[in-house]
């Protein structure tokens, strides 16, 4: 019998053992729930009403469990006859909640002919295998000793000394240098395949190779440099391969450039003291983590006026800024952060921005909510809310 769990609900397939697949039983034949009718329960006042009258061809109601949960209710009168064993205990564990046993007295053990649903974390395939991909965006100068940096985290993840890993190059003006380095570490880590994408226009991005080696990849980096070399890159094949596979899992990290290319809208420069629409540039991005505008070398380079500037030109945005040898880690919708600085989270959704007339001019903007999350804290995107996880240890 086959049991899977498709994520939030829990999907059930497969049929009792020595019985007619649910649904083909003869007609007239009381539902698993004991009752006559689609449903399985009586109508108003014990009384079969309209939903209580016998199904076409006596098909069985979908749990075959007396009462929603098990007990008997106004709702879930035992029927007299009809029970399947095969639905009659319901067993569902979560790492969350426990095990919870409906219908009956918690056994030791499913005896023969039980159904047991294990129910998965939302988000895993039925090997255990995330079912979307992974982010790792980090804020530059990361810490290229082995040992417990963040690199080592990407390399982990991408599938240890089994992983296949595609370097791209596009953003720095010296690829050879930095391949190099990079191949060193990831060597030291255990990897042996480490390929380089150097992609120096729109074609090589749409090409061939491009295409087999990121469909190969369990784990792409971007190189930092200067990243207005990446738009090369957005709407192009490569952009579309790399979310396709980050939908099937791979792992995609940047660092520098290679990070604030991530977003939809990518910061491509930009200075001063003041929140103006003059203070920061920016561009169309890759778009793998669309409601996230990302700023890197961020508390080392004061760069809090310019992500404030661009989240006040787009306030749907939420502004992560993140100090060097400091990354997030997306995993769905949340991400936590890692390593020895801190994710600054800009939220001025709830804001209220006036712009000026010139863009030189400073932006008058209040009630904006900042956050200033070290290792270890975690972060809502859809409900842009932090949290302390348990890999916070600071304090």
């Amino acid at each position: 019998m086959n049991v899977d769990d498709a994520g939030d609900g829990l999907a059930l397939s497969g049929e009792p053992p020595g019985r007619q697949p649910l649904g083909r039983q003869p007609q007239g034949h009381p539902g698993p729930l004991g009752h006559p009718g689609p449903l399985g329960h009586p109508g108003p006042q014990g009384h079969p009403g309209p939903l209580g009258h016998p199904g076409p061809h006596g098909h069985p109601g979908p749990l075959g469990r007396p009462g929603p949960l098990g007990h008997p209710g106004p709702l879930g009168r035992p029927g007299p006859t009809g029970y399947y064993p095969a639905v009659s205990r319901l067993v569902v564990s979560h790492p969350a909640a426990g095990r919870q046993h409906l219908g009956g007295p918690p056994p030791s053990s499913p005896p023969d002919g039980w159904l047991r649903v294990s129910r998965r974390p939302v988000g895993l395939s039925p090997l255990g295998r995330p079912r979307f991909g992974r982010l790792l965006i980090i804020g530059g100068a990361e810490d290229r000793c082995c040992g417990t940096g963040l690199l080592d985290r990407f390399v982990e993840l991408s599938g240890g000394a089994e992983a296949r890993i595609v370097l791209v190059t596009t953003a720095t003006g010296r690829p050879d240098q930095v391949h190099a380095e990079y191949e060193q570490v990831f060597r030291k880590l255990g990897v042996d395949r480490t390929r380089e994408l150097r992609l120096h226009g729109r074609a090589d991005a749409d090409g061939v190779e491009a295409a087999e080696l990121l469909s190969a990849a369990t784990g792409v980096f971007f190189s930092g440099g200067d990243q207005s070399r990446l738009r090369t890159l957005v709407g192009s094949r490569t952009n579309d391969i790399l979310r396709d596979q980050l939908a099937r899992g791979l792992v995609v990290a940047g660092t520098s450039a290679g990070a604030t290319a991530m977003g939809r809208t990518m910061i491509l420069g930009g200075r001063g003291p003041e929140v103006a629409a003059a203070a920061v540039r920016t561009g169309p991005g890759l778009g793998l983590v669309p409601k996230l505008l990302i700023d890197m070398h961020f508390g080392e380079r004061g760069r809090l006026p310019r992500l404030l500037s661009a989240v006040a030109l787009d306030k749907d945005h939420l502004g992560v800024g993140i100090d060097e040898n400091t990354a997030i880690l997306v995993t769905g919708t949340c991400f936590e952060v890692l390593g020895t600085g801190v994710a600054t989270v800009a939220d001025a959704e709830s804001s209220t921005v006036v712009h000026p007339a010139g863009d030189c001019d400073p932006i008058t903007i209040y009630d904006v909510r900042l956050h200033l999350l070290p290792a270890g804290c975690l972060f809502d995107i859809e409900q842009r809310t932090p949290s302390i996880g348990p890999a916070h240890d600071r304090y």
